[in-house]
């Protein structure tokens, strides 16, 4: 029994789990272009475990935040494969540190258009904002814990997809478990999204 893992949030990650939900195979893109590759790159990993689509036992995507287009591709895919009744379950990357017992800190992420996507959280509550990312920059983070889905080039930030592979066991139970499904999450309304 094995699981698809596919997230299109940016850049492009592919996986599949064992039905403990250990990697038996996880590839990084550095691409953008899902629509090119996506389709190619399953095939190649599932051909390699000798597996068929149709036997897996579920998918997992990333719904989001991220690239309009890149989420579509993999909503797209997943769609296809609900239609085959095959089971789908997805998360927001700034869920992250809370299922893994992170009591508070800030997911953000480049929301384009000058602006950054923040989610904070503690115990008491959370608050999600877009902020001019010059007004992000210059905020007091110092004794704050940072996260993010795809920052390697900052050591202070906590990669959730870092987290997502070292913790895969954790997190991946807990949203089949769950039976999480959630909408696709875009940085702004799709009226605003497309304004020019």
């Amino acid at each position: 029994m094995s699981f698809l893992y596919i997230d299109t949030t940016d850049f492009i990650t592919i996986g599949l789990l064992d039905s403990e939900f250990k990697w038996l195979s996880y590839e990084f893109l550095d691409s953008k272009k899902s629509s090119e590759v996506l389709h190619y790159k399953i095939f190649e990993m599932l051909n390699e475990k000798n597996l068929d689509i149709k036997n897996i036992a579920g998918v997992i995507y990333a719904a989001g935040p991220g690239s309009y287009t890149g989420m579509r591709v993999s909503q797209g895919f997943v769609d296809i494969l609900k239609l085959e009744s095959i089971p789908v379950y997805s998360f927001y990357h700034f869920e992250i540190p809370q299922m893994l017992n992170i009591k508070s800190g800030i997911w953000f992420s480049k929301a384009f258009k000058g602006e950054t996507f923040q989610y904070s959280w503690n115990s008491e509550k959370s608050n999600i904002e877009l902020i001019k990312t010059e007004d992000f920059l210059k905020l007091n983070l110092a004794n704050t814990d940072l996260y993010s889905s795809h920052f390697q080039e900052n050591f202070l930030v906590v990669e959730t997809n870092k987290m997502i592979f070292e913790s895969s066991h954790i997190i991946m139970k807990y949203l089949v478990e769950n039976k999480m499904d959630k909408e696709l999450y875009y940085y702004r309304e799709l009226e605003d999204e497309f304004k020019k």
